[in-house]
């Protein structure tokens, strides 16, 4: 790893001691160690995400300063894991991400291709008497001089939402002759990388200043414009399932992982037997981030609890 201001190294052992001790979607996390003014820790699925389905363990690293509230963000932290093998170099996954309130875990759904203690000692991760997967993490970046979230940098986004002077750009839905939403070319470009690399290309959305978006209805892509200004969503559309489920799509499209995050939690939280189709289906397209991984793992504990819900996503299918 490049050099940089602080770096930790820290291992964490997962014990094994029969093949049906974890379910799917079961999380161990390591203790939290300090570096800088944050705290690392790891978090372990043994047999795997919902996303893996049972195929893979998962493993996850989680970064975030202590104490902070609001918007953070941690740039250019580099990361790895691995896990000890007997007799041959340990598997091992390297990344580099920016850590955030939004985002603050990164890893691998597929760290090991296998859940099945028989393979996994064959492979060499298990070894009698001990029966424990070795996990090593290294964590570095400079995180004494953390930096606001692009989301806190846009410090007039209300302002310019309420009034929305100047404008320079129209938003529609679904077809070319539906209401315009008029917005500012710079305001999309600092809420999306997505939308900052069309408006500075030559593509049609550019030069014609106006784009077209056809998977969302007028009041969804409102909604949507509003949050890239103001970071949150109104009322109606946090209410709203199946406008989340449109949102939550948009933020995946469009590169907006807090987007992803906030409708995925507004979801759970709405979870009930009338909406349970709609949340699980929402939740599953997208759980290949973290933060949703979590929200259905949380959703689907409710869906033991109750009968209803179960019924319901079962006539649902």
């Amino acid at each position: 790893m490049a050099s940089t201001s602080c770096r930790v190294n820290f291992q964490f052992r997962v014990p094994y001691q029969s093949e049906d001790q974890y379910e799917i979607g079961q999380e161990l996390r390591s203790p939290p160690l300090s570096i800088g003014d944050c705290e690392a820790c790891l978090l372990v699925f043994p047999k795997g995400t919902l996303w893996a389905e049972g195929t893979a363990v998962s493993a996850f690293v989680e970064l975030r300063p202590q104490g902070a509230t609001g918007d953070w963000e941690l740039p250019e932290v580099e990361y790895s894991i691995s896990v000890k093998r007997s007799g041959q170099p340990p598997a091992e996954k390297r990344g580099k991400h920016a850590f955030s309130n939004r985002q603050p875990g990164r890893g691998w759904h597929d760290m090991l291709r296998t859940t099945n203690v028989g393979q996994l000692m064959a492979y060499g991760y298990l070894r009698p008497p001990e029966m424990e997967l070795v996990f090593s993490v290294e964590v570095a970046g400079n995180f004494l001089q953390r930096r606001p979230a692009k989301r806190a940098r846009l410090d007039y986004g209300t302002e310019l939402w309420r009034d929305m002077q100047f404008t320079d750009m129209v938003l529609c839905a679904k077809d070319e002759g539906g209401p315009e939403l008029p917005c500012h070319r710079s305001v999309l470009a600092k809420g999306s990388d997505v939308f900052n690399r069309m408006l500075s290309s030559d593509m049609r959305e550019g030069t014609e200043r106006r784009l077209v978006i056809r998977n969302a209805d007028i009041e969804t892509l409102r909604a949507f414009l509003e949050y890239i200004y103001t970071g949150s969503l109104p009322e109606a559309a946090a209410g709203n399932a199946p406008c989340l489920q449109e949102l939550i799509a948009l933020g995946d499209l469009y590169g907006m992982p807090e987007l992803v995050t906030d409708c995925a939690q507004k979801l759970t939280g709405l979870l009930s037997a009338a909406n349970v189709g709609v949340v699980f289906w929402a939740l599953r397209a997208y759980r290949h981030f973290p933060a949703v991984e979590a929200c259905m793992s949380r959703a689907k504990t409710q869906l033991k609890a109750s009968d209803e819900m179960l019924e319901a996503l079962l006539a649902s299918l």
